[in-house]
Order: structure tokens, then sequence, then C-alpha cells
């Protein structure tokens, strides 16, 4: 009985990941709770020159797109071996990326060791790339990156420990008195 009331307790302040339909939602609902523990795109070393592997909100990837953000402003894209070679640029906290037949503004919303997360100017339209070695690692499984995602908030989240601190101080009191 006892058990049971503490797990319910406890299970009361996890913080889960609610089910959501599609990679966008996630991102929509993470990416408010995760973008002060992200890195700073000035570091220009976390994302340049890296392989970023593009994640898709699909369940059936077909292709493997490759992006390197090469130093002198060289942007290559690999699609499933066959590259072909853009440009990008800076400006401000934005990245301007010329994609051929347009040049699309976009917005750093988040970056860090294992994600870049890209939002088209003006838009709610996001570019995800994760670390070619984690995307493989996760099988390309796009729900499975929202959870390490949103892992990001789990572990730098001081909530959940706070609460935790505050139901056992309550449980000793109580304790005290009644014994």
């Amino acid at each position: 009985m006892e058990g049971k009331f503490l797990d319910n307790i406890f299970s009361t302040f996890e913080l889960d990941l609610p089910h959501l339909d599609s990679m966008e939602a996630y991102i929509a609902f993470i990416l408010p709770k995760v973008k002060e523990y992200g890195g700073s795109f000035k570091n220009t070393n976390l994302w340049q020159g890296a392989r970023w592997m593009e994640i898709q909100g699909t369940d059936a990837w077909d292709k493997s797109f490759i992006h390197i953000f090469m130093p002198e402003n060289e942007y290559l894209i690999f699609d499933n071996g066959v590259m072909s070679k853009r440009s990008w640029r800076i400006l401000g906290n934005s990245l301007l990326i010329d994609e051929g037949r347009a040049t699309i503004l976009y917005e750093v919303d988040y970056i860090d060791s294992n994600f870049f997360i890209l939002r088209q100017n003006g838009t709610n339209r996001y570019f995800v790339l994760g670390k070619e070695g984690f995307v493989r690692k996760i099988k390309q499984d796009w729900r499975v990156a929202m959870e390490e995602l949103y892992n990001e908030y789990r572990n730098n989240s001081k909530f959940s420990l706070w609460v935790m601190v505050l139901i056992l101080a309550l449980v000793l009191i109580l304790g005290y008195f009644y014994m």
C-alpha cells in the first residue's frame, strides 16, 4: 500500500513526453523547454565541418541526406552518396543557405553536440539535423530523436529534484511526528 502511494506521488512529477502526431508538433513542444541548454551558434567549431544527417519526420526514410557546412561558406549535401555544392552565410543568429533555385533564411533555434535545428524564417517549418553517428545509432527514428532532445530538458530540469526533496522532507517530518 505505502509503496503504491509513493509511486503514485512520484509518477505525478515525472517529466514524460506527451504523445504528439508529428515531428513538428514535438519540436514546437520541446524547443521552448531546451533552448536555454543548447550551445552557441557563434561557436562554429560546434557545427562547421561536422557531418549532419537530416532527420525527416516520416516513418520511411528513403534517402540519407548528409549536410556539411564547410569553412569558406561551402555547403556540401550528399544525397545517398551523390554530392552537390551550395553556399551558406551567417547573418546574426541566422543562416542564409543558397539552395540553388532559392536562397532561404533559417533561424537557428537550437544547437548542441547532437542536434542542429533550423527554422525557416517567418514559418514553422523546421530543418532538423543530427550528427551522423547519433542519427545512425538511433536507426534514423525521428521519435527516438525527439525523446533524446527532450532528455536535455529532463536531465537539466531542477523541478523534479526540488519536488522530490520537498516530498522527502514532508515524509520525514510526518514520520517524525507520527512515531
